[in-house]
C-alpha cells in the first residue's frame, strides 16, 4: 500500500450515528492518522488456580476510543469545507464571485460528520459521527512551500468495509493555494516588523458519552467545559514594544493572514489577546529570536476566534 492511494471524503450526519451514504465531498489531505482504538486492562484478580504465579493473565474488556487527524492544505478552493466541518453553518456575506464566510469559535450546537478513508482498493474506513475537537494552524513566512492546518476530530465510531459506501461523491475541487511565504500577521493592527511567524490552536472540551443502555458503545459527544484558545507569536528581538504588552497585560487583537489577493484567502482574528511575560533567552552571539505565548479570549460582542475563508464559493451547505 502506499499512502498515495489514500482518498479521504466528508459530509455532514443527519444525526449522531448514521453515516453519510447520500453526497460526500472529497478533499486533499497531507495526511490521515488515527481511528477507533480499544485498550486491555490488566485484571489483577487474586488465585484464579493459573499455571504460575509470574505470567500475565487474561486482561480485561478495554473501552474503546475514536479520534482522527487530519492534516489539510490551506486551500482557498478546499479548506472552507475543512472550516465548514469544525465549526458549523458560517455567515456568509458578499456577492459573486466574492464571498466571505464567517466562522465563529463558541458555537453550542457541535455539527457532526461522516468521514471516509480509503487506505487502497477493496480497504476502507468509515468513521462515524465526527466531531471537531482542535485546530492547530502556524504560519511562517521564512517557510518552503504551501500552509498547512492540522484538524482532529472525535468520533462515535469506525466501521470497516471492501467497499466504498454508497452515496454520491463530488470530486475534490482544484487545489488554489496561497504560498505560506504570503503569510501576514498583526499585533495591535501592526503587520511583520520583529514578528516572523506565529501560531493559533483552538481547542473545545469533548467527552464522548456512553449512556447505561446495556451496550458499552459512546452513543453521542458533548460539550465538558470551556475551550481554549492559545499559540503564540514568534519574534525575532528588536525591542521591548510587543514583549511590554505582556509584561502590563495589555490586551490587543491579533490577526493572521494568508491570502492570495484581497478577496482570496483566509484570515483568523482574535479580537482580545493577552501574551505572556516572557524573558529574552540569549544562548550565544547570534540573533535572538522567541516563541512568546498568547491567550485569546470572548467578549460580549466578539467570540474568542473568528475565521474568515473569502473565496468564490457561494455555499458550502453542500458538504
Amino acid at each position: 500500500m502506499l499512502g498515495l492511494e489514500t482518498v479521504v471524503e466528508i459530509a455532514q450526519q443527519v444525526d449522531a450515528s448514521t453515516f453519510n451514504v447520500t453526497a460526500r465531498k472529497a478533499l486533499n489531505v497531507y495526511g490521515i492518522t488515527g481511528g477507533r482504538t480499544k485498550t486491555r486492562p490488566e485484571d489483577p484478580i487474586l488465585n484464579g488456580g493459573f499455571n504460575n504465579l509470574t505470567d500475565p493473565t487474561e486482561p480485561g474488556p478495554g473501552l474503546d476510543d475514536h479520534r482522527v487527524t487530519v492534516v489539510v492544505p490551506v486551500c482557498v478552493a478546499q479548506f472552507p469545507y475543512w472550516l465548514r466541518a469544525f465549526f458549523g453553518a458560517p455567515t456568509t456575506t458578499g456577492s459573486a464571485s466574492d464571498y466571505t464566510h464567517a466562522f465563529a469559535s463558541g458555537v453550542a450546537a457541535l455539527p457532526y460528520i461522516s468521514l471516509q478513508d480509503k487506505l487502497q482498493t477493496n480497504d476502507f474506513r468509515r468513521h462515524v459521527g465526527m466531531v471537531g475537537q482542535e485546530m492547530r494552524i502556524s504560519l511562517d513566512p521564512s517557510a518552503d512551500g504551501f500552509a498547512r492546518a492540522t484538524l482532529t476530530f472525535i468520533g462515535i465510531n469506525e466501521e470497516r468495509a471492501a467497499s466504498a459506501a454508497a452515496g454520491t461523491v463530488t470530486a475534490a475541487p482544484a487545489l488554489d493555494r496561497p504560498a505560506e511565504s504570503r503569510a501576514n500577521i498583526m499585533w495591535n493592527a501592526v503587520a511583520g516588523g520583529q514578528i516572523i511567524g506565529g501560531e493559533l490552536v483552538f481547542t473545545r472540551k469533548l467527552k464522548r458519552i456512553r449512556s447505561a443502555d446495556a451496550t458499552g458503545l459512546a452513543n453521542r459527544i458533548e460539550l465538558d467545559g470551556k475551550s481554549t484558545l492559545g499559540g503564540s507569536l514568534k519574534l525575532r528581538y528588536q525591542n521591548q514594544t510587543i514583549l511590554a504588552d505582556g509584561w502590563n497585560r495589555t490586551e490587543r487583537a491579533t490577526v493572521m493572514e494568508l491570502l492570495k489577493s484581497a478577496t482570496r484567502g483566509f484570515r483568523l482574528t482574535c479580537a482580545h489577546a493577552l501574551l505572556d511575560e516572557t524573558p529574552v533567552d540569549r544562548g550565544g552571539p547570534d540573533g535572538v529570536e522567541l516563541d512568546v505565548p498568547l491567550a485569546a479570549y470572548q467578549s460580549a460582542s466578539n467570540p474568542a476566534l473568528k475565521v474568515e475563508a473569502l473565496s468564490s464559493i457561494a455555499s458550502l451547505a453542500a458538504l
